[in-house]
């Protein structure tokens, strides 16, 4: 059976209802899903990697991808401390505010305009 992915009204329903996104990724080219859940409102608890770093900058808490204890921690501590949930909301919507397709759009045609400048 072929699961079906949830409408974008269901997913911003679900982001808004949720204590954090867990996101324990141990390779990761760029937090789409993060994103999103930042954009939502919803905090932020990723994997401490590169891509997600890049995408979340300061605005997601972060636990060892290789330790289940490490993230164990990170979820217990955000389950009960709500200023650091709210907080991390915050940070995660202004930090989403800063990608735009129209900015994504710009990078790439630099980043090809500065492929073919080199050929």
């Amino acid at each position: 059976m072929r699961e079906r992915s949830p409408s974008a009204g269901r997913l911003a329903a679900l982001y808004a209802g949720a204590l954090a996104l867990v996101h324990p990724s141990l390779y990761e080219g760029f937090g789409l899903t993060a994103l999103e859940a930042m954009s939502a409102g919803a905090p932020v608890l990723a994997a401490d990697a590169p891509g997600l770093r890049q995408t979340c900058g300061d605005a997601a808490l972060y636990a060892d991808p290789q330790s289940p204890a490490s993230f164990a921690a990170a979820m217990a501590q955000l389950a009960r401390d709500g200023a650091a949930r709210d907080e991390l909301a915050d940070r995660g919507r202004r930090r989403a505010a800063g990608f735009t397709w129209a900015g994504s759009a710009r990078s790439h045609l630099d980043a090809y305009s500065l492929a073919t400048s080199r050929r």
